[in-house]
This record gives C-alpha cells, sequence and structure tokens, in this order.
C-alpha cells in the first residue's frame, strides 16, 4: 500500500507544479513588435512600427493594416469585451503637441457619450487616458489611451464589461508601454 501512496503523492505533486508554471507563465510581459500604416493611408513609405508590452499569454492578431488587437487566452476572438485594440493614424497637429488632434479624436470615438461621464487624465509626453465607466453603450468601461508622436495618433482601445472587468488593471498597464519604435 505504502508504494500506491507514494506514486500517488507523485503524480500530485506534479499536477500542482504545472499547473503553477502554467499560471506564471501566462502573466510574465513580452513586448510585441508591429507595424501599421495610418487609417485610410495607402502609402507603405508611412508604415510606422510600434510596440507593446502586454502577457505572453495573450493573443496577437493582425486585422487590418492600420489595427492590431490583443486578447487573453480565455477571451474568444468572436466576443467584443475583453480585446484591447491599437489603431494608428495621422495626426497633422505638430504645433499643439498634438492636442487638438486628440481632441478631435475624442469627439469622434465618445460620440453621443455625455462629456461629463468622460474622465480624461493627461500623462504628459503626448499621452491621454480617456475613460467613460458607463461605455459607450451604458454597460462596463470603454477606455481610450492616445499617444502622439511626430504627426502620428497611437490610440489603444478597450472595453469591458462583466467577466471581462477583471483585465481593466492589466489593460491600462499594457496600453501605457505602447510606444512609437520607428516610421515617426
Amino acid at each position: 500500500m505504502r508504494p500506491t501512496l507514494t506514486l500517488l503523492t507523485l503524480i500530485l505533486a506534479s499536477l500542482i507544479s504545472t499547473v503553477s508554471c502554467d499560471r506564471s507563465g501566462s502573466t510574465e510581459s513580452v513586448v510585441k513588435t508591429f507595424t501599421l500604416l495610418p487609417w485610410l493611408e495607402t502609402d507603405t513609405g508611412n508604415n510606422t512600427t510600434l510596440s507593446i508590452s502586454t502577457p505572453a499569454s495573450w493573443v496577437l492578431t493582425e486585422d487590418d493594416k492600420d489595427m492590431v488587437s490583443f486578447r487573453p487566452p480565455d477571451v474568444t476572438a468572436n466576443e467584443s469585451l475583453g480585446i484591447l485594440s491599437v489603431n494608428l493614424f495621422s495626426c497633422p497637429d505638430t504645433e499643439s503637441g498634438g492636442n487638438s488632434c486628440i481632441q478631435v479624436w475624442v469627439e469622434r470615438h465618445f460620440r453621443g457619450t455625455d462629456p461629463g461621464a468622460l474622465q480624461r487624465e493627461e500623462l504628459g509626453d503626448g499621452r491621454v487616458w480617456v475613460t467613460s465607466s458607463a461605455g459607450k453603450d451604458g454597460k462596463g468601461v470603454s477606455a481610450r489611451y492616445y499617444l502622439v508622436d511626430a504627426g502620428k495618433l497611437a490610440v489603444v482601445n478597450f472595453r469591458l464589461g462583466g467577466e471581462t472587468s477583471k483585465y481593466l488593471a492589466a489593460f491600462k498597464k499594457a496600453g501605457e508601454t505602447l510606444a512609437f519604435t520607428s516610421g515617426k
């Protein structure tokens, strides 16, 4: 009876070790690099390379020439909540540090949202978070992170609600790592 108990103990210890390794690996952050073309532009000479740090387990999808998305492994590709996307736009407003460009896109992105429901957090260096705790459809959280650099505007976008609300801190943390790396 003792060898069976020892074997069972080894199997259980192995299983616990495997689960622990999977969890620690999924929270490890990695830098992911991707190239986007500003929205509505066709000249590939305007391609811009950006990078963002996300947990290693998040899936990167190149949705279009002007957008990529990242999703945690427990969020399916068909869901509209729980996906973080990055878009690139041209921003000719270099004189005001991109502030008027950001304002134009905030108005477009949050059209129909009560301006009093928006929280704006200026982070400096052309970086701004704009969040609506009611979300665009009146549910959950809708947020955009704007980053301006050399005539380009990169936007991190996400909507959370229900089960996906647990990703708020992780999505904000990832969004704030977004950086232009070339083609500025």
